[in-house]
C-alpha cells in the first residue's frame, strides 16, 4: 500500500548512533508506528508530500555493447532497490535506438526523483542505464517535450522553467521542486528570478506564472466588477473563486486595477471606484439576508451565498456571525443558516403534521415539504430541543 505514515526513532551507521546517514554508507533507521510487514524491498523513506508517485517518467537511456531498443519493448525497470515490470517508448523515432528520449510506463506508480540512475534488464541480463529526467506526469505535446529534456538534461533549469511556464498557461508549482529537478524551493525562486521572460513569480505560494496568467486574471476580477459593482473582493477570495489563482496572483491582478483607479481598498476588501458603500458589513449584513429570506426554508450553503454575491469569505462569514448574534437568522448545522421567520414557520408546520399523524420523521416531512434529506434531518434535530417533544 501507498502513502504509510512512520515515525525515525533513531538512525545507525555500523552500530552508532548517528544524527546524520550519507550517502554510501550501511545505515539502520528504527521506524515507530509501523508493521514491519508494511516495508518491502524497494520501498522509499521520504518526507511526506516531497515526493509524490507516477505510472511514467520521461528519460534518457543508453544501451550496452552496441545494443538497440525497441520502440515499445517490455523490460524490467530498476531503481534504488526497487524493479518492476516497464514499456520504454521512443520520443524521437519508433524505430530501434541505442540510446535517446524515452517515456517509461510503470506496471505500478514510482517515486522517482530528477537525475535519479536506473537500469533496465531483460531475461535477467542488464542492457541499458540512464537516468530519469522527468519524473512527474505532465500532459505535454511530444514537439514541446523534446525541448524540454533537452534542457533538463542539460540541467539548464532557467530555460526548462520558461517552457513549463508556456505549457502550464495558468501556472506551475515549485513546491514539488525537489522531486521534479533535484532542487531546493530557494535555488528554484533564485532561478526564477534570474530569467529574463515574461513570468511572474508567487514567491509565497511557490507558483510560476506566464505574465499572460497574470492578464487573463485582471480581465476576470474586471469582468466581476463591472457585472456586480457591489462585488467585495479579496486576494483570498478571487483564488478560492478561481483554484489555478494563488492569493500572490490574485493580490498583484488586484494591485494593478488599484494603480488604474477603477477598484480601491476599503475595510480588508475592494470596492469599486465610484460605487457609495458607506459600511461594508452594514451593506453585506443586508444583502446576506434578502437571500436568505428569499430561500425560505432551503438555503445555499454560506460560500455559495458569497459566490453569488462576489464577496471575500471572511468579510460574509463576520456578517453570518453578527446575523446569528442578533437573532434574525439561526445556525441549523455546519453550513446551514435559516431566517428566524422560516425556522418559526417551519416549527409551526412540523407541529400541525404531529397534531394530525402523530409523529414527525424524515419520510412523512418529506411527503409535505418536499425537501433533501439534509434539510430534513436539520429541523427535526431542531424540533428535538423542546421540552414538550420526544424523540424515540
Amino acid at each position: 500500500e501507498l502513502a504509510k505514515e512512520a515515525m525515525v526513532r533513531n538512525l545507525q551507521v555500523h552500530g552508532d548512533d548517528v544524527d546524520v546517514a550519507k550517502v554510501g554508507e550501511r545505515a539502520a533507521v528504527n521506524l515507530g508506528n509501523i508493521s514491519h510487514n508494511a516495508i518491502k524491498k524497494g520501498t522509499l523513506l521520504t518526507q511526506k508530500g516531497y515526493v509524490r508517485g507516477f505510472n511514467v517518467a520521461d528519460v534518457w537511456f543508453e544501451c550496452l555493447d552496441k545494443r538497440t531498443l525497441a520502440h515499445n519493448i517490455k523490460l524490467i525497470f530498476h531503481a534504488g532497490a526497487k524493479q518492476v515490470e516497464a514499456t520504454l517508448l521512443h520520443y524521437e523515432s519508433e524505430q530501434p535506438q541505442s540510446k535517446g528520449f524515452g517515456k517509461i510506463r510503470f506496471s505500478e506508480p514510482l517515486f522517482l526523483t530528477f537525475d535519479e540512475p536506473f537500469i533496465l534488464s531483460l531475461s535477467g541480463h542488464t542492457i541499458a542505464g540512464g537516468r530519469v529526467l522527468n519524473p512527474v506526469n505532465d500532459p505535454i505535446k511530444k514537439k514541446i517535450k523534446l525541448p524540454l529534456l533537452k534542457a533538463l538534461q542539460e540541467k539548464d533549469f532557467a530555460r526548462a522553467f520558461t517552457l513549463l511556464s508556456k505549457i502550464h498557461k495558468k501556472g506551475f508549482g515549485l513546491i514539488s521542486a525537489y522531486q521534479r529537478f533535484g532542487l531546493s524551493h530557494e535555488d528554484a525562486l533564485a532561478i526564477t528570478k534570474a530569467i529574463p521572460e515574461d513570468i511572474f513569480v508567487d514567491e509565497k505560494g511557490l507558483v510560476v506564472y506566464p505574465l499572460s496568467a497574470l492578464d487573463s486574471l485582471e480581465s476576470i476580477i474586471r469582468a466581476i466588477y463591472e457585472k456586480n459593482p457591489y462585488a467585495l473582493l479579496s486576494a483570498t477570495s478571487v483564488s478560492l473563486k478561481l483554484i489555478w489563482a494563488s492569493a500572490g496572483i490574485a493580490q498583484k491582478a488586484l494591485d494593478r486595477l488599484e494603480s488604474q483607479g477603477i477598484i480601491e481598498p476599503k475595510e480588508g476588501v475592494y470596492v469599486k471606484t465610484g460605487v457609495n458603500i458607506e459600511d461594508v458589513g452594514n451593506h453585506v449584513e443586508e444583502r446576506i439576508y434578502t437571500i436568505l429570506k428569499e430561500a425560505h426554508e432551503s438555503p445555499d450553503a454560506p460560500y455559495n451565498i458569497y459566490d453569488q454575491l462576489d464577496i471575500d469569505r471572511k468579510t460574509g462569514d463576520d456578517a453570518l456571525k453578527r446575523l446569528t448574534s442578533s437573532r434574525k437568522v439561526v445556525r441549523l448545522a455546519h453550513n446551514l443558516f435559516v431566517t428566524t421567520i422560516a425556522l418559526t414557520s417551519m416549527m409551526t408546520r412540523l407541529r400541525e403534521i404531529m397534531k394530525t399523524e402523530g409523529y414527525v420523521d424524515v419520510k412523512n416531512t418529506k411527503e409535505h415539504f418536499g425537501l433533501t434529506r439534509k434539510y430534513l434531518i436539520a429541523y427535526l434535530d431542531y424540533l428535538d430541543q423542546f421540552d414538550d417533544v420526544i424523540k424515540e
